[in-house]
């Protein structure tokens, strides 16, 4: 059975399971649970096993440190500019814009919702997604020059996990 709870420095952690098409199982803490990734192809036995492990690796985490893995999302303010893939991008904030985040040459115009952590991380959801099929052809070009320089197998499909 997977564990549904971990203990921590005097605190109760309840942990939440996401099902993804990766292969990579991962954890983090967010508003005082635990969310636990798992590959949703995976045998449930090794479910089991890796979620055991990680509520381990978790619980020992928090132990040294509080604050380990929690996801927060950034401020971004009017003028920041953010490297990606070694390009420079200017943020550009939009007092009361509604609608979509917009990415128009090396400017990131994210729409304005700031107030409540889920707001914010709810902002920083739409701008990686703009960002990840901006940048999703940089990094197939990148993925291909590697592939033919070293391995030279076929890439089936290239996908960009945003967390």
């Amino acid at each position: 059975m997977l564990p549904d709870s971990l203990e921590a420095n005097g605190l109760s952690y309840k942990i939440e399971y996401v099902y993804t098409d990766s292969r990579i199982a991962k954890a983090a803490v967010e508003d005082n649970k635990v969310i636990i990734k798992l590959p949703k192809h995976a045998p449930f036995i090794e479910k089991i096993k890796v979620a055991n492990i990680l509520k381990a690796k978790v619980a020992e985490r928090l132990r040294k440190d509080p604050d380990w893995g929690r996801l927060t999302s950034p401020d971004f303010y009017d003028g920041q500019v953010l490297k990606i893939l070694g390009k420079d991008y200017v943020v550009h904030i939009e007092k009361g814009a509604k609608g979509y985040s917009k990415l128009i040459g090396n400017e990131i115009f994210p729409k304005d919702t700031f107030l409540t952590e889920k707001k914010k991380r709810q902002k920083l959801t739409a701008m990686c997604r703009l960002l990840t099929r901006h940048m999703l052809e940089e990094v197939k070009k990148r993925v291909d020059e590697i592939n033919k320089r070293y391995f030279n197998f076929e890439v089936r499909r290239l996908t960009l996990d945003m967390l």
